[in-house]
């Protein structure tokens, strides 16, 4: 006769020969996520858009976010002549009102282009834009 009791269960209840009594084993542990490295560039960008700085503005010192700032040199790039710079501003122009110019045929957009760039030249020329040291007209910047 077996014996049966504390420490001692029946054969049928004994682990059998060859099989783990923890088949699926002790769970790995879970590593924390690695930050993506974008995230931080992203993070910096975000920071940085918002900042302020002082600029000339005909003759008058103002106060403007780094954003707007790099929009206002956008515009005069574009204005000057630097394709590229006209190229990013349609795109963005076409970004933010949704997409609406994806319709529109390859006529219908240099036509809207030309457009643009001429209304876009009308203001700045209206503004009298032109204060030394703080946009370079001549397009000596190296961009391309």
């Amino acid at each position: 006769m077996t014996k049966r009791g504390y420490k001692n269960p029946p054969k049928e209840h004994q682990f059998k020969k060859g099989k783990s009594g923890n088949p699926k084993g002790r769970p790995r542990k879970k590593k924390a996520p690695k930050p993506e490295p974008l995230d931080d560039i992203i993070q910096y960008v975000n920071e940085e858009w918002v900042d302020t700085l002082e600029i000339n503005d005909n003759g008058s010192i103002i106060k403007i976010t780094k954003g707007k700032g790099v929009v206002k040199r956008v515009f005069a790039q574009a204005i000057a002549g630097k394709v590229s710079q006209q190229k990013l501003l349609l795109s963005l122009l076409a970004l933010a009102r949704g997409g609406e110019t994806d319709q529109l045929t390859l006529e219908q957009l240099q036509s809207y282009d030309e457009d643009l760039l001429h209304e876009l030249h009308e203001q700045l020329n209206s503004m009298n834009d032109d204060t030394p040291g703080e946009f370079n007209d001549q397009g000596d910047d190296v961009d391309d």
